[in-house]
């Protein structure tokens, strides 16, 4: 059996393997919400997190949002 210290070093090292992307999206506020649909049904990338709506500066019809990702572990999604 494993204690706590060592399931923590191996959900720690899991999470050091994968890969993370940090993205800058930018269009209209519909394109944007288009892409986000499009990413999150992706089977294999995860998103882990959608910021909000920013505007861009000197424009109203732009915004940008930041997203992160990583790439899924088949493996851990059938367990």
């Amino acid at each position: 059996m494993m204690n706590d210290r060592s399931q923590q070093r191996n959900s720690l090292q899991k999470v050091k393997e994968r890969i993370v992307l940090k993205i800058r999206l930018m269009g209209t506020k519909n394109e944007i919400k288009w892409f986000e649909k499009i990413l999150k049904r992706q089977p294999k990338v995860v998103v882990t997190e959608f910021s909000k709506l920013y505007t861009n500066k000197g424009t109203n019809q732009y915004y940008r949002v930041y997203v992160e990702v990583h790439k899924s572990n088949e493996k851990e999604q059938k367990e």
